[in-house]
C-alpha cells in the first residue's frame, strides 16, 4: 500500500535591512537583523515495508532530520496528507 507523507519546510535567510538614522537614536538597539522565511510543502511517497511500517514514527524522525540538513531548514513539520486534505474548504 502507498503512503503519503507531507511536510512543511520552514527554511531562513537574511535580509538587507536599512532602518533611517532618526528612529535609531530614538529607540536604540544593541543588534538587529531581519530574516525572509519561505515555506515549502514536500509530499513524500512511498511503499513501506512490512519493517518499516511498524517502525514508521523513527523513519518519519530520521525523513524530518533528513529533510532540515538538505534544506538547511528552520524547522520541519510532518503530516499526513489525508488529514490536510480534510482541512480544505470544498468548493
Amino acid at each position: 500500500m502507498e503512503t503519503h507523507f507531507l511536510f512543511k519546510i520552514v527554511t531562513q535567510k537574511p535580509i538587507d535591512i536599512s532602518i533611517p538614522e532618526g528612529p535609531m537614536l530614538k529607540y536604540p538597539v544593541h543588534e538587529h537583523y531581519m530574516v525572509e522565511a519561505k515555506e515549502i510543502v514536500v509530499i513524500y511517497k512511498a511503499k513501506l515495508t512490512k519493517r518499516t511500517a511498524e517502525n514508521v514514527d523513527a523513519y518519519i524522525n530520521y525523513l524530518k532530520g533528513y529533510l532540515k540538513s538538505r534544506y538547511k531548514a528552520y524547522s520541519v513539520e510532518f503530516g499526513q496528507l489525508q488529514s490536510q486534505l480534510a482541512q480544505t474548504p470544498k468548493k
